[in-house]
């Protein structure tokens, strides 16, 4: 059955088992193909530029109203703008005068007018000496918080707070790095506390604690004398004593309480002088800020000698002492009457060596101020 059918198809299939014949003749061209989707946007007519449909006096802040990266298509500028990595605004196209002057308009309603006094900066130092730096920033996502608005800066100068110079020099060493020397300017970051008003309230009561703190001192400076103390205060320094002898009638007037109930000029009558009345008016205290806080001992100040102070003070030194003493000795062998200590003090030579000292002690060992301080000491002795 097999062969029979093998057979049938030879004959009627004769070139089945044979090599074909390659053809060179060329079939005739299929009809044109239809274009495609692409093709045919492709071939549209390209409509003019923006930049000749818009208006020129257009509303420009109704075409961009809020902060947006750079759009071709809204804004007619043959530009490409923008920097991918920053992520950020990279224009500001709608903060235009128009649009400026617009929402300053607009917020004119609910904003009082500027203080005429504070004309100037210097004032507006003087009466607001203490400013707060804080930040807001807005993002584009899935939540609008951002923690870097939290963080609240407060920034004072120590010239405008109510410190003496012992309480000046504590407060430098409580705050360390915190306090420019240069600018005078006192910097205190918060960042600890979720909000911001909390990280405020907590930078006001940082200033505070330091200040109450900066007035804390050791009772043995108390009983200091006025010309060796840092802070010569006028309820126990010897020129009130003799002003208050020196008043007319003793009393409420005379008390102690008379030097720390004022804080402005008090007029005071005097006396003693041709038998007449005069009003003297003088300023003894103002107080521009709080009242010196409680006077306590504090440890680490009992073991505070003169090489551990921020700034070396003559007065009242070991230095101060030895010159005095030396040359006591020396002018005391030179005849028989002794010089007094402040006579000593007000000579030139003294003069000379206790700036030599102080610029040797503040500012470090350098040629200029070795050689200022060998001159100083041969004029001393009268060597030169």
């Amino acid at each position: 059955m097999a062969v029979a059918a093998l057979q049938l198809r030879l004959i009627l299939c004769p070139g089945a088992r044979g090599l074909r014949s390659f053809s060179l003749a060329v079939r005739p061209a299929a009809g044109p193909r239809p274009a495609s989707r692409s093709e045919r946007s492709m071939k549209r007519k390209a409509l003019p530029p923006r930049t000749e449909k818009m208006d020129v006096d257009q509303d420009w802040p109704s075409v961009y109203p809020v902060a947006a990266p750079f759009k071709p298509s809204a804004v007619p500028l043959p530009v490409r703008m923008g920097y991918p990595v920053k992520k950020g605004i990279p224009n500001f196209l709608h903060l235009t005068p128009v649009a400026i002057r617009r929402h300053c308009a607009a917020l004119k309603d609910f904003c009082t007018e500027w203080p005429a006094a504070l004309d100037s900066d210097e004032k507006c130092e003087k009466h607001f000496p203490v400013e707060i730096d804080t930040a807001d920033y807005v993002s584009s996502g899935p939540s609008v918080r951002n923690p870097k608005a939290r963080v609240v800066t407060l920034r004072v100068k120590l010239s405008s707070l109510n410190l003496d110079n012992h309480a000046k020099k504590k407060l430098i060493k409580l705050v360390g790095e915190r306090y420019c020397k240069t600018t005078d300017v006192l910097t205190i970051t918060t960042d600890r506390c979720p909000l911001k008003r909390q990280n405020y309230d907590y930078a006001l009561y940082l200033l505070t604690v330091l200040y109450h703190e900066s007035w804390v001192s050791v009772c043995v400076e108390q009983t200091n004398r006025d010309k060796g103390a840092q802070d010569i205060g006028m309820d126990r320094s010897r020129a009130a004593a003799v002003l208050l002898e020196a008043l007319a009638a003793p009393g409420q007037l005379c008390s102690s309480s008379f030097w720390t109930d004022r804080a402005d000029s008090v007029a005071l009558t005097v006396v003693k002088e041709r038998g007449e009345a005069k009003t003297v008016k003088s300023t003894l205290f103002i107080f521009r800020g709080e009242r010196k806080a409680k006077i306590k001992t504090e440890e680490w100040e009992k073991t505070k000698t003169e090489e551990d102070m921020e700034e070396y003070v003559w007065e009242n030194s070991s230095s101060e002492n030895n010159a005095v003493r030396t040359l006591m000795q020396i002018r005391a062998a030179e005849s028989a009457a002794a010089p007094s200590r402040d006579q000593l003090l007000g000579t030139r030579e003294v003069e000379d060596y206790r700036k030599s000292v102080i610029r040797l002690k503040n500012e470090g060992e350098n040629e200029a101020n070795l050689t200022q301080y060998k001159e100083s000491v041969k004029r001393l002795l009268n060597l030169a």
